[in-house]
């Protein structure tokens, strides 16, 4: 479960800080693991500020607060705000968390998808389909710079995952248009004459929405301003423009299966979750174990062997690097694990470098 929220600007009303506050810190409920925000100039410019913080720390911080002095300017028509919670990609390393950017569209989605490696695998040709980061949702990212614009077979093609989707998209080719996808999680509107605004739940909007007057000399939020919701109808796509919505098409994800909504893992607090997102990107981080060789060496040429193999033993399962001197041998019997010794007559190859 994550929480996404968002505001296209209508009128001449310019997005303020503190709405994009007001939307991240009503949403960390479904979300602590990080925080991002996505600002889209009139002219397609996109700047992104994310970090593994809780909302209410992000928002707080100096570098939160020099990122929206300098960015969010009055030429800002679209904004996406992301409150994460960690199923796959580590939170400390940044690329993974939302929105989902690597250099063309940007989006921002709640959910899961469990074809995103399929995708990868099928489209890996195309050069939109290059992986950005290790997330599930890196798929919907693909998806958009491949298509190269929002428009309505857009929606169609988004339709290619499995699993569950609450999504908001944007691309610097059409910096008028926000996509709005939809497929059993939820997705909330709601606007007023010069601003519409979506989310994960309603009271987000209605508080980022209440305007700020003073009264007595008192700064409050006006209780019942002119504020309209709707709740976006489920297996739906959306396309918003400068004079609202503007086009729709069916979009379904598969969420709904016959064994029922997909699940997710257990629920594990903030500091055990943390902990384990640590240790996580400790062993990603870490350098490979180099393999121990036997004294025996059989020398072979234009050897096939893998720059990198898993240790056979599961109680290791550890991820070595192979010298030259080790991919001459004859086969991965001669070598063993640095680590814990094991023979790797049965290691599993894990890739090559190119």
């Amino acid at each position: 479960m994550c929480g996404i929220a968002g505001i296209y600007k209508m009128g001449t009303t310019p997005i303020r800080e503190w709405q994009l506050i007001m939307l991240a810190n009503q949403l960390e409920y479904r979300g602590n693991d990080a925080t991002g925000f996505a600002l889209m100039d009139t002219d397609g410019v996109i700047s992104i500020f994310k970090h593994n913080d809780p909302a209410w720390k992000v928002t707080a911080s100096t570098d939160f607060r020099d990122f929206m002095k300098k960015y969010l300017t009055s030429k800002v028509r679209i904004a996406l705000v992301h409150t994460r919670k960690y199923t796959k990609g580590v939170p400390f390393h940044n690329q993974n968390n939302h929105p989902i950017y690597a250099g063309h569209g940007a989006i921002i989605h709640n959910g899961m998808v469990t074809n995103d490696d399929a995708l990868f695998d099928v489209n890996k040709d195309l050069e939109g389909f290059k992986r950005s980061c290790e997330t599930d949702s890196d798929a919907l990212r693909a998806i958009l710079d491949n298509h190269g614009r929002i428009d309505k077979k857009l929606i169609t093609e988004m339709g290619l995952i499995n699993g569950t989707a609450a999504v908001a998209a944007i691309h610097p080719a059409t910096p008028d248009k926000l996509l709005l996808l939809r497929d059993s999680n939820p997705l909330i509107l709601g606007a007023t004459a010069d601003m519409l605004m979506f989310a994960s739940d309603k009271t987000a909007i209605h508080k980022a929405l209440k305007p700020w007057v003073k009264v007595h000399n008192i700064p409050m939020q006006v209780h019942a301003p002119n504020i309209s919701f709707v709740p976006m109808p489920n297996e739906s796509g959306w396309i918003i423009g400068p004079k609202g919505f503007e086009e729709h098409e069916v979009f379904k994800s598969n969420g709904q299966r016959r064994q029922g909504n997909l699940k997710y893992s257990p629920v594990l607090n903030y500091h055990e979750r943390r902990a384990e997102q640590k240790k996580e990107a400790d062993r990603l981080d870490a350098p490979p174990v180099r393999v121990s060789s036997h004294t025996h060496r059989v020398r072979i040429e234009n050897a096939t062997m893998p720059d990198w193999v898993i240790c056979p033993n599961a109680k290791c399962n550890k991820h070595l690097a192979l010298s030259q001197d080790d991919k001459a041998l004859a086969g991965l019997a001669l070598l063993k694990c640095g680590e814990c010794s094991t023979n790797l007559g049965g290691a599993i190859p894990a890739g090559r470098i190119n």
